[in-house]
């Protein structure tokens, strides 16, 4: 089990008479789409597993653009991020759900992006080899860099592209 991502133009379905409004996001490709995966190639969506997801948010250091400070039982909400932080919502507040992008979106995982770069040793992006018995074989790629890469491509490409810039997960 996991996430459907995809991030690009919202289309809105409405039956008449009926109370529920569901959002889709258009399905893109790009040529200049970062490609270090094979299965979302130059894809608009890609589908990773509740944890690796999760996983990639921490070490990426954007763990409260997706999932906010967590989730208050007590309260029934999702706990605010600081007084710095540009979201009241985070972005996988609602699973399914979807979110209008916003530029500040997209500064923060800029910054992200660039202090990965800075920090990671030089390593590329990309992700590790799988072997004949299915596992993961560290070829000196940066999977991180890779997703934020991707991340950071596509909510530019939707913020300029798209009159809905939004993010869905399913």
């Amino acid at each position: 089990m996991g996430y459907n991502i995809s991030i690009g133009n919202a289309i809105l379905n409405y039956t008449k008479g009926d109370e529920r409004i569901d959002v889709n996001v258009e399905s893109a490709t790009h040529p200049d789409a970062p490609a270090h995966c094979p299965y979302t190639k130059d894809g608009n969506m890609r589908s990773p597993s509740y944890t690796a997801w999760s996983d990639f948010c921490k070490e990426a250091e954007i763990y409260e653009l997706f999932y906010g400070k967590g989730w208050s039982r007590d309260e029934r909400r999702y706990l605010e991020c600081g007084d710095d932080f540009h979201r009241e919502t985070p972005l996988l507040a609602e699973h399914p759900g979807a979110f209008a992008l916003l530029p500040a979106d997209h500064e923060y995982l800029q910054a992200a992006r660039m202090k990965r770069e800075q920090t990671n040793g030089g390593k590329p992006a990309g992700f590790w080899e799988i072997d004949s018995e299915w596992n993961e074989v560290d070829n000196g790629n940066d999977h991180v860099l890779a997703r934020l890469l991707w991340l950071e491509f596509w909510v530019g490409w939707a913020l300029d592209n798209c009159s809905i810039p939004t993010i869905k997960n399913t």
